[in-house]
């Protein structure tokens, strides 16, 4: 069973905003399934049933992402998911994929790696605090396209919408990763 995950802020004053890429990519993957979302308030996120697992969309906002996460990976599948406190080891949990910003890569710019994500990042950070592990798949969009002389606070930008000029590297790079993660998981 796959579970994949991705993240955001909820409401729309965080729609179309850099810090919610993950939302849009799962947005797209749900529609190359042909599946819709629908909020479980046990979970406190969103879910979409695809053949072969879970998509998911906290509704925690990014710094407890994880709290959602571990919810529903732990009801569904108690065979991957063991508490940290029970086991040795760093668990590689090969059926998770997380799909965020990168605050780290450019605007446009993708990557789908196991294992090595962003050096920091609230939301992926909270994801390995409650799955014990930092060996699951990230799915990473770059969305830095600040000027190097005048930097805006990270806080803030990543709260910015995408400008017009970045709309389309953004909607290449999502259509790109989605693919990707649909023929593994199709």
């Amino acid at each position: 069973m796959y579970f994949i995950v991705g993240l955001g802020n909820p409401g729309p004053e965080y729609e179309r905003t850099r810090h919610n890429v993950g939302f849009m990519a799962l947005d797209a993957l749900a529609q190359r399934f042909g599946v819709s979302f629908h909020f479980a308030q046990k979970w406190n996120g969103e879910v979409a049933k695809i053949p072969n697992g879970f998509l998911i969309k906290p509704h925690t906002y990014m710094n407890e992402s994880g709290v959602c996460v571990q919810k529903v990976i732990h009801f569904y599948d108690h065979s991957s998911l063991i508490l940290p406190s029970k086991r040795g080891g760093n668990l590689e949990l090969r059926n998770v994929f997380v799909f965020h910003d990168d605050l780290d890569m450019k605007v446009g710019t993708h990557k789908f790696i196991f294992g090595k994500g962003p050096k920091v990042h609230n939301g992926v950070n909270s994801i390995r605090e409650h799955l014990g592990t930092d060996q699951f798949w990230y799915v990473r969009f770059g969305i830095d396209g600040r000027d190097p002389g005048t930097r805006i606070e990270p806080q803030t930008y990543v709260l910015s919408p995408f400008t017009s000029d970045e709309q389309p590297l953004m909607k290449k790079a999502i259509v790109a990763e989605v693919e990707k993660v649909y023929q593994i998981l199709k």
